[in-house]
């Protein structure tokens, strides 16, 4: 619904297909260029820009030739901090790895011809009795059971990897794919290059579990709660004019958000459009089920909800119902234009709600794990609405197929026009006899 390009059209980063500056044959050659690019085929792309550059150059348009200069030199940049590692044929995946204090990351560079073509890290968690080369050979085959295999696999010396790891990944890419690990020269630099990013990725991901420690600790201490609290758990529910209702649990430990533990609610009870019988809802279910079996539903220390007052007193009833007031509650409430910057921390102090000032680090740590509950609620209400979207009332009526279906929508040309013909109308439709064309007028029109 643009007018007008945006500022990134006028910096020379966008050719602003939303407001048609660009055909549609150009913006899918930039596409395909994009593509070629990800694959690591920038010689041929340097080429392609050559020969253009050239043709522009003949025709006399300077600025257009001007323009495949500069993105050849920005592809030449590009090559030279990547460098050419291996021959241009080769296609290698090269796996890293490092391990400490319990936790295990293996990261993979991928070279597509010959050119280093970017990585991605994992972190796993061993069990009792998992060591780094069991993690290895089952991260193996489910990595490539949704990836590209390539003809050579470089791991880490961990000690022997399964010989029938190759002979699967040789079966799933129908073609002969070797692991190596005791390798030399080029090879034995880039999976150095591997360990050392897994190195780092390693490093990254523990500073950042501890900095989560510190905003828990800083947490309670500010609101004052006692005992251990080793998880907070945050409500949210999101729907449009009270329509599918979606709730959600997420989960905050002090080594980060636990996905795991993630839960959406689909709303039953509740009216539509009240917040305050959804958010009832999600606490009764989540908390008699944690009530009844704490050995499998570990029961928070803190329970955040998005809403203010209101929401507050709701879940300290529940709370209370179930006995269970030991769980400290709080309330963030939106603040005024929505402008994060006036959100609101609610406490209960002798069960009445009291405003509570934080700091700002503790704050935008409140706000993180709000916002990660919108998130997640928010994913899930689209969801539903999109599966709501794609239900047509045919298919509520009983005898109604989807042969008759569609028989019926290709004779009216549409749904709206079955709802406004006749019975008489509708039996004429291939497959519907007289007594169903009936039984379909009336279901239209209850």
């Amino acid at each position: 619904n643009r007018s007008r390009p945006c500022l990134q059209y006028q910096i020379k980063r966008c050719s602003a297909p939303c407001v048609n500056f660009i055909t549609k044959s150009a913006y899918h050659q930039d596409v395909k260029e994009v593509i070629m690019l990800l694959k690591g085929q920038s010689n041929l792309l340097s080429k392609i820009f050559e020969q253009r550059m050239m043709e522009a150059s003949y025709s006399l348009d300077y600025e257009m030739a001007a323009n495949y200069r500069n993105r050849i030199s920005a592809l030449r940049e590009l090559q030279s901090r990547q460098g050419n590692i291996f021959p241009k044929n080769k296609n290698i995946d090269v796996f890293g790895l490092d391990e400490m204090d319990g936790v295990v990351v293996i990261c993979i560079l991928f070279i597509r011809f010959g050119d280093i073509n970017g990585h991605r890290c994992y972190t796993f968690r061993p069990t009792l009795g998992e060591d780094s080369r069991m993690i290895l050979e089952a991260f193996i085959p489910q990595f490539y059971s949704r990836n590209t295999v390539p003809h050579e696999i470089i791991v880490p010396s961990v000690g022997e990897i399964n010989r029938e790891i190759p002979e699967y990944l040789t079966k799933i890419s129908e073609h002969k794919t070797k692991i190596k690990t005791n390798v030399r020269g080029k090879r034995a630099k880039v999976l150095a290059n591997a360990h050392n990013q897994a190195m780092d990725y390693l490093e990254r991901y523990r500073e950042s579990r501890e900095n989560y420690s510190n905003k828990f600790n800083a947490l309670y201490k500010t609101l004052e709660i006692r005992g251990s609290v080793e998880s907070i758990e945050c409500y949210d529910v999101s729907h449009i004019n009270g329509k599918a209702i979606v709730g959600s649990k997420v989960v905050f430990t002090k080594m980060g958000p636990d996905t795991s533990q993630y839960r959406r609610f689909n709303i039953k009870t509740a009216k539509s459009g009240d917040d305050y019988g959804a958010l009832k809802e999600m606490l009764t279910r989540r908390l008699e089920t944690g009530y009844l079996d704490e050995k499998i539903n570990t029961l928070p220390g803190l329970i955040l909800v998005d809403g203010g007052k209101g929401q507050l007193n709701i879940a300290y009833k529940i709370l209370d119902e179930l006995n269970l007031t030991k769980i400290s509650i709080a309330g963030i409430a939106k603040g005024h234009s929505r402008n994060p910057k006036f959100d609101k921390i609610y406490i209960l102090v002798n069960r009445k709600p009291k405003l509570k000032i934080l700091d700002r680090s503790t704050m935008n740590f409140v706000q993180e794990i709000r916002n990660e509950a919108h998130r997640f609620a928010l994913t899930g209400h689209r969801r539903k609405r999109s599966l709501t979207n794609k239900h047509s009332i045919l298919e509520d009526i009983e005898g109604v197929g989807p042969k008759r279906r569609r028989s019926l929508l290709i004779h009216f040309g549409g749904l709206s026009s079955v709802q406004n013909a006749s019975a008489d109308e509708l039996s004429q439709a291939k497959g519907i006899s007289a007594k169903l064309a009936h039984t379909i007028y009336q279901t239209l029109h209850k």
